[in-house]
């Protein structure tokens, strides 16, 4: 896309700021990237993305690539016994939002905004 003469300087470049930085790619704009760190690299954990931000990725043109990199989550949460705390209605978000909820370790999904 052509540049539109704008330009933005994102401090920061954890999900939020690579997400931002692409959606002002995608509209032209000229963007800079600031890292304290001076490296992308995250600790690793997992993320658990509902349909509202599997949407938001979409339309960032990351739709398929996130689907191959992330699973659906089923089931829901533990405690430490092993004993259901919260049970997720996946069916139900399904039906409701047309996708589920997907999990995805943030290492991945930080690399895939880059």
């Amino acid at each position: 896309m052509a540049t539109s003469g704008r330009s933005a300087i994102i401090v920061g470049a954890g999900i939020g700021g690579l997400a931002t930085a692409l959606a002002l790619q995608n509209t032209g704009w000229n963007v800079h990237i600031i890292v304290r760190s001076g490296s992308t690299a995250v600790a690793g954990t997992g993320l658990s993305i509902w349909p509202n931000g599997a949407a938001a990725l979409e339309r960032l043109g990351l739709g398929e690539d996130f689907e191959r990199i992330s699973l659906p989550v089923r089931g829901g949460v533990l405690d430490l016994d092993g004993r259901p705390i919260l049970e997720l209605d996946h069916e139900g978000v399904l039906g409701r939002y047309g996708r589920g909820v997907r999990t995805v370790h943030r290492a991945d999904l930080t690399a895939l905004l880059a």
